[in-house]
């Protein structure tokens, strides 16, 4: 059963790559699958619905463990927030994942600060004596994305639909931020040992200051102006440009991984795997 459950999930990775919207979180299920039936891991899920305003801007702190922000742009009242705490602690050792779940926390906090904004607050702390057998996922889908701060380790994060500001911290895995509204917002993202891709639509703007250590930056500008600017220097690893005169900044660091940026008609239009711009 087990080797049947993790080929069916294959397949729809497989399937997923011909998508033009691939359901984020599909490959950490094939993965999911491996840990839970050989690798000595247990997790529990929770879902639960929120009663947002129409723009929710999030603020999410994890010790570990992947983020996925939604935009489904619809007129819902509710936002949808799934967490996935995950504990593998090797083969052999299933009791003890299972028993060090209770010891992963997470914490939601709702406010309003204006009849038009919620600011969703969402933590994930541990207090086990091995953390880094440990995370928690976070998946969360939104009327319409506001600022996004997030803090994490050992895990991806996934952007869909950013209109606002952005402030990325992550490590040990790929940052993607794909949108296909006009983006002119600061966005901030310091990375390392993953990947950073920022797919924009036309129209968007911005200053953008690239640049990683044992990685390669390309870029794709099929619409807009892209100019270097006067006295920077780019190179294979490094790029200052702008983008249609934009002044927000669009500052990206990572190690030990490649910066991609793409401006076309269709942000969205890739797989899971991203290898070019």
């Amino acid at each position: 059963m087990r080797s049947l459950a993790f080929l069916s999930l294959a397949v729809a990775l497989l399937a997923a790559c011909e998508t033009a919207h691939p359901p984020p979180g599909i490959q950490r299920d094939v993965v999911d699958v491996w840990r839970a039936g050989f690798a000595g891991g247990a997790s529990a899920r929770e879902t639960t619905e929120v009663k947002v305003g129409p723009v929710v801007d999030v603020e999410i702190d994890l010790f570990a463990g992947d983020v996925t922000i939604e935009a489904t742009e619809d007129d819902a009242e509710y936002a949808e927030l799934t967490v996935t705490r995950k504990a593998v602690h090797g083969i052999g050792r299933n009791d003890e994942a299972e028993a060090s779940i209770g010891q992963i926390r997470q914490d939601l906090s709702v406010t309003q600060p204006s009849a038009e904004r919620t600011l969703m607050r969402i933590t994930g702390i541990t207090g086990h004596a091995e953390p880094w057998y440990q995370r928690v996922d976070v998946d969360l889908k939104v009327p319409r994305l506001g600022a996004v701060r997030i803090k994490t380790t050992r895990g991806h994060v996934w952007v869909y639909g950013s209109r606002d500001r952005i402030e990325i911290d992550g490590g040990g895995g790929d940052v993607r931020i794909l949108t296909d509204f006009p983006f002119s917002a600061d966005c901030r993202v310091i990375n390392e040992d993953g990947d950073i891709d920022l797919r924009l639509p036309e129209r968007s703007a911005g200053t953008f200051d690239l640049a990683t250590v044992r990685g390669t930056v390309k870029t794709s500008i099929a619409k807009g102006e892209w100019k270097d600017l006067p006295g920077q220097f780019s190179d294979h690893d490094t790029v200052v440009s702008m983008l249609n005169g934009g002044r927000n900044r669009v500052l990206l660091r990572t190690v030990d991984g490649n910066i991609r940026i793409s401006v076309d008609d269709h942000p969205y239009e890739v797989g899971p795997y991203i290898i070019d711009p």
